[in-house]
């Protein structure tokens, strides 16, 4: 794969000493992970949303899982187009402050305080 093909993946997902099968997850540099406790990795996850929330780090595109490599480049194709600053302005307009995703009422966990 050359230089101009290569993207950036980023996901937000941590895994913590309490996840399940943590000990198929590795980290980057492919140690198992074992040490991050639950209030860590829900720090981090704060740090994230934060960073997302104030402009610091946009979400460039977001792809579906796939385990296709061809599936994947697909997904990529699909956006052909830029989103300008009005365009994202308009969009944060239709924010109604509610959330299908509820990690603090299901899981005690409440990562948008």
């Amino acid at each position: 794969m050359s230089s101009s093909q290569k993207v950036r993946a980023s996901h937000i997902l941590i895994k913590h000493e309490g996840s399940r099968r943590k000990s198929s997850w590795k980290d980057p540099e492919g140690r198992g992970i074992s040490s991050t406790t639950r209030d860590q990795a829900v720090a981090q996850l704060k740090t994230i949303r934060d960073d997302i929330l104030s402009g610091k780090s946009r979400f460039e595109v977001i792809i579906p899982k796939s385990s296709k490599v061809e599936r994947l480049e697909e997904n990529f194709l699909v956006f052909d187009f830029e989103l300008t600053e009005e365009d994202m302005d308009l969009i944060k307009t239709i924010d109604r402050n509610y959330r299908t995703n509820q990690p603090a009422k299901f899981w005690g966990v409440d990562v948008y305080a």
